[in-house]
């Protein structure tokens, strides 16, 4: 498609009056960035959907930063020092505790628990996606007491701003409280494993009335003896069924994935085990 479009574009300045020729060389580049711009835009945002993988040093590329700026917040959390510095304060900074929401207007003043004295923040999240669309990665991070034992788990969803990495939400679950994996995501955490559902759903759907037409039609030439019309028709029966046991078995796997969050989901002690399944 992209090289179709640049070639009747190369063909129109090469075939232009002069008149013409000003417009395309001042306005067409411009048309050509944007759309390239879109086209890669839609590229991108298919393969954060749908899975495809980032590449490993773009995720360490975030993950390291990102890390940084959660030990820069829990030293200043046990400190009682200004907490807000690990943050990119803006309306969207939240700071959550249970019932207990702080903003950026009063982060410095809310008292987070899991941060007292004898504990550490373990150095490595145990999960952490990098979005493959946005300067946006979701982390959760553990914290133990002196003797080793999980007190809680942060989840943090973290961004990008001026080329640094800093907390923009923080959630906090202490023991007790339940706690959900962090999954892959795109522009909101869920958001992939809900399009996975939805889509391969819908697509399924669709394919199973593709189908039925095909049958109907290939049992009409069947029927009027149009033998070319029935062997061109039992070729797209046999396709379409292929691709449906695809499907269904496409949509199983996005079920059975939508179905692990509920399955992971611990109390804050065990958060440790999350890591097991990164």
């Amino acid at each position: 498609m992209r090289t179709s479009f640049c070639s009747a574009l190369a063909l129109v300045l090469l075939t232009a009056s002069p008149a013409r020729a000003q417009f395309a060389v001042t306005v067409m580049p411009s048309i050509i960035g944007n759309t390239v711009g879109m086209m890669a835009a839609q590229s991108a945002e298919s393969d954060c959907m749908t899975g495809v993988p980032l590449p490993d040093s773009e995720i360490i590329e975030a993950r390291e930063p990102a890390t940084a700026a959660m030990h820069e917040y829990f030293r200043a959390a046990q400190s009682g020092g200004p907490k807000s510095a690990a943050f990119h304060l803006d309306a969207k900074t939240r700071w959550i505790d249970g019932m207990s929401n702080a903003d950026m207007a009063n982060l410095d003043d809310a008292a987070d628990p899991l941060a007292t004295d004898g504990r550490v923040l373990i150095a490595k999240p145990l999960r952490f996606y990098r979005s493959f669309l946005d300067a946006a990665a979701l982390g959760q991070w553990a914290v133990q007491d002196a003797d080793g034992a999980t007190v809680g788990v942060y989840t943090a969803m973290l961004v990008r701003k001026g080329g640094i990495w800093k907390i923009r939400n923080l959630t906090i679950s202490r023991a007790g409280s339940k706690v959900e994996p962090a999954m892959p995501f795109c522009h909101t955490p869920g958001d992939v494993t809900e399009f996975r559902v939805k889509s391969t759903h819908e697509y399924r759907e669709q394919t199973e009335k593709r189908l039925a037409k095909a049958r109907d039609r290939q049992d009409v030439a069947l029927a009027s003896h149009d033998q070319p019309g029935a062997e061109q028709g039992a070729r797209r029966v046999a396709k379409l069924e292929k691709l449906l046991i695809d499907l269904r078995k496409a949509e199983e796997d996005a079920n059975a994935n939508a179905r692990s969050v509920e399955r992971l989901t611990v109390d804050a002690s065990q958060g440790m085990t999350l890591a097991t399944t990164s």
